[in-house]
């Protein structure tokens, strides 16, 4: 569970510990954790971190003649130690976990329990039944929505809750063919970026869309020769701007080969999806649509009336000179009406809103939203498209999972995760939950 912790935690020597990356879990014998980078007493380091429940589980197991364990940063414990040998103090900062909880001993205790079930849940099932359960889908979905928090967690090192959500929906839009140059252009030029690059006055969705175009790589010196031309192809405004954006150095961050053209809907062009988001982008500037979602998800609507709420936030109408533009300058035929399609925004909504709303009242430490959010996952509609759904339904042969499947977006969820271990080719699906290694 992501920022069960607070952040920075503070050490038994009072330093101020403050985790970078957590490294490679270690599956052998040695450290817990290899290579952390870690910011401890306001200075970056490398190195391993070791987890015991007591101190004296560092001298039983014998680390303390363990060459292995030389390049110990941070060693986490659970039960407060009496005292800590200054050989020890010197060698590692200690951390004692049970100190630095954010939630309440009952709540962290409460998700343990629920964490181990599934565990043992899923280790029984994919280990002595082929058949797939709803209870095991349920456990599965669970998992995936909660790596998809973790993941959202580790970006809050570097942007605010505001542009870590428009980074999601923009990585949602790209598809499975352009999510990763979407998400590098979002990340290297977040929304709070583009608003002090473009001043009030001058943002409409078409400037927004040709800055981030330029950037994309999208309005390449193939397209700018024609920048003195005027009519069809560019008019006054848009050549000035894009002559004003070259001058200010805003030149293309990401190679055109990166960009998938082919092979994909007509809809699903890059460019268009990058027009959508640049329509989303210019209405919410102020409030944002973290602080627009928020809103009205502190209401905890009916789950019928949250989506349509949630849809039409997202389901826009895409401006007229918008659309003038991509069909002038790129010759697109098919463009879509409205930014995002409805099953694609039931996607996003379980790929990037929930998840990010889910940490926002974990880092808040409001439990009652989050169960509300847990609860929305839960009971979503379908969100996958028919092509998926025949995909993963010949793997199922209950009638009544069959049912859940087509009407249920949280069994979806579980069962492309169950696929998505079987495609990692992993032997012993125990290693999902919680792996247990030898000493």
């Amino acid at each position: 569970m992501a920022d069960i912790l607070r952040n920075p935690m503070i050490s038994e020597e009072s330093f101020k510990v403050e985790i970078i990356k957590t490294g490679v879990q270690n599956y052998d014998n040695g450290p817990d954790f290899r290579n952390a980078v870690l910011k401890i007493n306001h200075i970056q380091q490398m190195g391993d971190v070791e987890f015991h429940i007591n101190l004296n589980d560092w001298f039983r197991h014998g680390h303390d003649d363990d060459e292995r364990y030389n390049n110990v940063i941070l060693h986490c414990l659970w039960q407060v130690p009496d005292n800590i040998p200054q050989r020890l103090k010197r060698r590692c900062c200690h951390l004692v976990l049970s100190k630095q909880l954010r939630i309440s001993y009952s709540k962290w205790y409460h998700l343990m329990q629920e964490s181990e079930k599934n565990r043992e849940l899923l280790n029984s099932s994919f280990n002595e039944s082929p058949q797939l359960s709803e209870d095991v889908l349920k456990a599965l979905a669970t998992r995936r929505f909660l790596r998809k928090v973790d993941r959202f967690y580790s970006w809050l090192n570097f942007f605010s809750f505001d542009d870590l959500l428009m980074i999601a929906i923009a990585e949602s839009l790209g598809y499975s063919k352009n999510k990763f140059p979407f998400r590098q252009l979002l990340w290297q030029i977040p929304p709070s970026t583009i608003y002090s690059h473009i001043s009030i006055g001058n943002r409409s969705p078409t400037n927004i869309f040709i800055y981030y175009a330029i950037r994309a790589n999208f309005l390449s010196s193939k397209k700018l020769k024609f920048h003195n031309m005027s009519g069809s192809y560019w008019d006054y405004h848009s050549s000035v701007l894009i002559k004003d954006y070259l001058a200010r150095g805003y030149l293309p961050i990401i190679q055109l080969k990166d960009w998938y053209f082919s092979r994909i809907r007509p809809a699903n062009n890059p460019i268009i999806r990058l027009a959508s988001l640049s329509q989303i982008l210019f209405e919410y500037q102020y409030p944002s649509f973290l602080e627009k979602v928020l809103s009205i998800s502190m209401n905890r609507l009916p789950l019928n009336q949250y989506s349509a709420t949630l849809l039409s936030f997202l389901r826009l109408e895409l401006n007229q000179n918008l659309l003038l533009f991509l069909k002038n300058v790129f010759n697109l035929k098919h463009i879509p009406l409205y930014t995002i399609g409805k099953t694609r925004v039931t996607q996003i909504i379980i790929n990037s809103i929930l998840p990010i709303l889910y940490l926002w009242a974990v880092r808040n430490q409001n439990e009652g939203f989050s169960q509300y959010i847990q609860w929305v996952y839960e009971n979503l509609p379908s969100s996958e498209d028919n092509i998926i759904l025949r995909r993963i339904k010949r793997s199922i042969k209950d009638p009544r999972m069959l049912k859940m499947l087509n009407d249920s977006a949280y069994i979806q969820q579980g069962l492309i995760e169950y696929f998505s271990i079987k495609q990692a080719r992993q032997p012993d699906f125990s290693s999902i939950v919680s792996p247990k290694r030898k000493r």
